[in-house]
């Protein structure tokens, strides 16, 4: 049974990073095996028993342990991604009991070198660690995505400013359906009930990619479009780097809909810039 199979929806990647850290810990403390980890989940609030893959020990005293992506049922490119954390015991931190090192398929940003880790999942990271690592020490932790680098090419990570890999990001544990199958669906019905009205459709703006809503909101404003002709249709899945699409994607309609343009835009460290592409 997948660990959302009572649930309707998975688990985002800081989740599984998370589930990965504290059973790397806990075999670091010499704590029994468990074929699941109890987490809190923080947002939304409660705990949860996810599963865990193996946990194995070096012969340096390290620990890693393997946990593999559940997003659920929603059309999400983590599915089924293995998670390794490698876990050692290291000096004392301020402010936190650990220490983030971006291992291979991890996303980095491209100015820096940092690992690309959300708040989210440093605070999920930190609350679910705290009472593991003694006050004398912190813990150390490698991730590597052995299939990181390649579902990367998949995203517009690039466009943000990350590279080698996916980000560890999310701003919450559960997994937001945004890019799900009935998205789709819901986007037609709204589609077809425009079409009735009497005055037609003389505006429309269908967004491809939903998990950055008020950029493509803006982007309307920039093609004249008003707010309210936006159509999410969650399908950012569907982007083709070879199709120079390095950012979300709109495609705006005038006219009753007997033009089409296409926008697309890279976001920049101050505010996205459109690019019209005919």
């Amino acid at each position: 049974m997948s660990a959302s199979s009572a649930l309707d929806s998975g688990y985002t990647l800081p989740v599984w990073v998370t589930v990965a850290a504290v059973a790397a810990v806990r075999h670091l403390r010499g704590d029994p095996p468990a074929e699941r980890i109890g987490l809190e989940l923080l947002q939304p609030s409660g705990q949860r028993e996810l599963p865990i893959e193996a946990v194995a020990p070096f012969a340096d005293g390290s620990a890693l342990a393997i946990s593999r992506c559940d997003p659920g049922p929603g059309m999400d490119l983590t599915r089924g991604l293995a998670v390794w954390v490698r876990a050692r015991w290291s000096e004392p931190l301020e402010g936190a009991c650990f220490d983030v090192q971006a291992g291979a398929g991890v996303g980095r940003l491209a100015e820096g070198g940092e690992v690309c880790l959300s708040g989210f999942a440093r605070e999920l990271l930190q609350h679910n660690l705290a009472g593991l690592v003694p006050a004398d020490r912190s813990v150390s932790l490698e991730v590597v995505l052995p299939q990181g680098r390649e579902r990367a090419l998949r995203t517009s990570n690039a466009a943000f400013g990350v590279v080698e890999g996916l980000a560890l990001i999310g701003t919450q544990a559960e997994v937001q359906r945004s890019a799900a199958p009935d998205q789709l669906q819901g986007a037609l019905d709204e589609l077809r009930q425009r079409a009735k009205r009497p005055q037609g459709c003389p505006e429309l703006v269908l967004v491809v990619g939903k998990t950055v809503w008020s950029w493509p909101l803006a982007l309307a404003y920039q093609l004249n479009c008003c707010s309210k002709a936006a159509i999410g249709l969650g399908l950012s899945w569907l982007r083709q780097p070879s199709r120079g699409c390095s950012g979300c994607c709109c495609l705006a309609t005038t006219a009753n809909c007997s033009s089409w343009r296409a926008a697309s835009f890279t976001p920049t460290t101050t505010w996205p810039m459109a690019a019209l592409r005919c």
